[in-house]
């Protein structure tokens, strides 16, 4: 539908654009790349061209015919690539609502190097590369693919490995104030990946995440899909992040990868979710990620007390606005956890790459946004969903993505002093 280019020298942007009425019609063959609403023709993700991608809203796709038939078949895309350019994404809204969702990928291989502010929801399949700043995404209503493959929320085949053509070399790759949630049914039974990362050379830390109301499948992969090569040498920091009904990934598992010594997990909260049994090492800390039982969170309100829509066991509390967040300061995630201003320090040293230095290491430094609030009605969004919580600079941090707040966890009080006149 839009071919960009790409490559060498391109420079790019497509902003403030809607793009609706995709009509793939194709009865046999076809892949992720072919009808595609955005598409990019560059000559590598070594060249050194940018593509960018802001501020637009994508819906209202239809499929006429079953365009394909084999694992890698879905007849439309929403950003293609093949791993071009490096692409710089803001503000983009792919809301398949008025569409099939079961349909269209919304990503066949971009080079994710910036991700940022953004909700994609009702659509299936999305596969990018080179991701290096994921953040302040929403990830809702994803369905399994209605051709015979498995789908992916977002799956990042290969992370950036420090060396992006004209960018800061060996800057950390950081994952933060994400939220997926309110899978559909179906999305679960045929091994879904939900968030996949392929560590590499440089350090990664993954904070303030939220993951709930999610089918089955592969909740949060750390490791090489078949075909890539993931070093995992760089040191990967996973803290407070809010996890429920998934398992905690704990060992970085899987055929391509060096072994879990370079993981360290702390301060995560943890709802009916397990550790993946196989051990953490190389300094994670198991005192301040708190296990709490789908009970345990409902009597202290993080959870109502039963099942999302995707039939999982248990939904956040006050969704979508603040899930799963404590209210009182008696909640068992409220200063449980460690201090972990020296990670924020670490983002903070890497002056090189604002996005790094300034962006991510404020963000470390408080409580999740919840990503971005979005109106259904305008299909505009508000980011940061919320003021976030700022975090203690010396004393004790809560665990999990939220920090608590009086003034944020009030409820609202009746007004005192009426007075009710009898007629």
């Amino acid at each position: 539908m839009v071919n960009q280019g790409g490559g060498s020298g391109y420079y790019n942007i497509l902003d403030n654009f809607e793009l609706t009425g995709l009509c793939s019609e194709r009865s046999s063959g076809g892949n992720t790349n072919n009808d595609v609403y955005l598409n990019d023709g560059g000559s590598g993700v070594t060249a050194n061209g940018w593509l960018f991608r802001t501020n637009d809203y994508i819906h209202g796709w239809t499929v006429t015919t079953t365009a394909g038939n084999g694992n890698n078949a879905i007849p439309c895309n929403i950003l293609g690539g093949g791993n071009q350019s490096l692409q710089f994404v803001s503000g983009l809204v792919v809301d398949g609502s008025d569409s099939n969702p079961a349909t269209c990928a919304w990503a066949g291989f971009p080079s994710f190097y910036h991700f940022k502010d953004s909700i994609v929801r009702y659509v299936t399949q999305g596969v990018g590369q080179w991701c290096h700043d994921i953040h302040d995404n929403v990830f809702e209503h994803f369905y399994n693919p209605a051709w015979p493959t498995h789908g992916n929320i977002l799956e990042c085949n290969d992370d950036s490995p420090g060396n992006a053509p004209n960018q800061p070399s060996n800057t950390p790759n950081v994952v933060y104030n994400n939220i997926i949630r309110h899978d559909d049914p179906s999305f679960g039974p045929a091994g879904q990946v939900h968030l996949w990362l392929c560590p590499e050379g440089v350090p990664e830390y993954w904070f303030n995440n939220l993951e709930y109301d999610v089918a089955g499948g592969n909740f949060w992969d750390i490791a090489g899909p078949p075909g890539y090569s993931c070093s995992n040498t760089g040191r990967q920091f996973m803290f407070n992040n809010t996890l429920v009904d998934i398992i905690q990934p704990c060992h970085l598992t899987g055929s391509n990868q060096t072994g879990g010594q370079y993981l360290t997990v702390m301060n995560e909260h943890l709802i009916n979710t397990p550790f993946d049994g196989t051990g953490c090492s190389g300094g994670s800390s198991s005192a301040t990620n708190i296990s709490m039982s789908s009970a345990t969170a409902a009597s202290q309100g993080y959870t109502t007390g039963s099942g999302g829509g995707s039939g999982s066991a248990n939904t956040c509390a006050n969704d979508p606005s603040t899930p799963c967040t404590p209210t009182l300061p008696t909640n068992s995630t409220v200063g449980f956890g460690t201090n972990q201003m020296a990670y924020c320090n670490a983002l903070a040293s890497f002056t090189s790459e604002p996005a790094i230095s300034t962006d991510a290491a404020n963000a470390c430094r408080y409580g999740t946004t919840d990503a971005c609030s979005y109106n259904t009605s305008t299909h505009t969004m508000n980011c940061p969903g919320h003021t976030p919580v700022a975090r203690p600079t010396t004393t004790a941090w809560d665990s999990g993505a939220s920090q608590y707040s009086a003034t944020q966890a009030q409820l609202p009080q009746p007004p005192t002093g009426l007075l009710a006149t009898v007629n």
